[in-house]
């Protein structure tokens, strides 16, 4: 491309081994420059997108995957019957504060001067447990985390008691972490400026993109594609989502004298009764 004005090309530069965040400006001057009759382009003097981002989604990708991890410890209690005859005695309701976060990563993504993002809730791709909402920017390759605190309630439970027994009650919340895969999606329309000496000219983005690839522009990254129908540059990205999410709040009883302590942790064996509430 010689003469005039000289063009960097510039590549995507992974932020890690597994992210890709490109710029877009740049791109678009490739293909404004490619646009420009090969006769004229030692007259370029300034290119400038001007790209507007419209219908952005975030959408879940498949089901996630489920993994059952360590139940997380509420409390403990006793129901102490200091009578000669089995009673019927009614415990407490439980309550604990548990904090669900949701980290979404960008894999592959773009950055723009007219900054990207999307809302991904994670009742989108979950159908159980707390409600976070992210708010994904389409350049940030750093994980970016969301979390939100709800209270999960075990009602009062009536719990058969023998005579000169106690029952010992454990509480746990009961989580699952969840792994999934996000498609990041958006629209890019707008206007290409470029001078010829100090004569500005002004196109359609689109237009200018299609005239580019048929005068022989470097290819688009694989994200973009254009889209005839609606006259705009299609990109098509990437992310990932980890939660580890409430499923149940999970109370056991065991029966031990009266008289004794109950132990601070549940015991290996099984329980006297067993309940539970949907944590939600």
């Amino acid at each position: 491309m010689g003469g005039g004005m000289s063009l960097l090309l510039i590549a995507a530069t992974p932020a890690s081994a597994q992210t890709v965040i490109f710029p877009l400006e740049p791109l678009l001057q490739t293909q404004i420059f490619y646009s420009v009759k090969p006769s004229q382009r030692a007259l370029v003097t300034a290119m400038i997108p001007l790209p507007n981002m419209y219908d952005t989604k975030v959408i879940a990708v498949g089901e996630p995957s489920l993994t059952t991890v360590e139940p997380l410890f509420v409390t403990k209690a006793a129901l102490q019957n200091h009578t000669g005859i089995d009673q019927m005695l009614m415990s407490q309701p439980i309550s604990k504060a548990i904090t669900t976060a949701t980290t979404v990563t960008v894999t592959t993504g773009f950055s723009s001067a007219n900054k990207v993002s999307g809302s991904f809730k994670l009742s989108d791709a979950v159908t159980f447990g707390a409600e976070t909402t992210n708010t994904i920017s389409f350049a940030e390759a750093k994980a970016q985390t969301t979390s939100t605190t709800d209270t999960y309630t075990l009602p009062s439970q009536n719990i058969k008691v023998p005579a000169g027994k106690q029952a010992c009650i454990y509480a746990s919340l009961i989580k699952v972490q969840a792994k999934g895969n996000l498609a990041l999606q958006t629209k890019i329309n707008g206007k290409a400026i470029y001078h010829l000496r100090t004569t500005p000219q002004v196109s359609d983005l689109y237009d200018t993109v299609v005239k580019a690839r048929s005068n022989g522009a470097p290819a688009l990254p694989p994200q973009l594609s254009l889209n005839s129908s609606t006259r705009s540059l299609d990109f098509s990205g990437t992310a990932t989502f980890l939660a580890t999410i409430g499923t149940n709040l999970e109370a056991k009883t065991y029966l031990y004298p009266v008289e004794a302590t109950c132990p601070d942790n549940a015991p290996a064996t099984a329980p006297t009764a067993k309940f539970s509430v949907p944590a939600t």
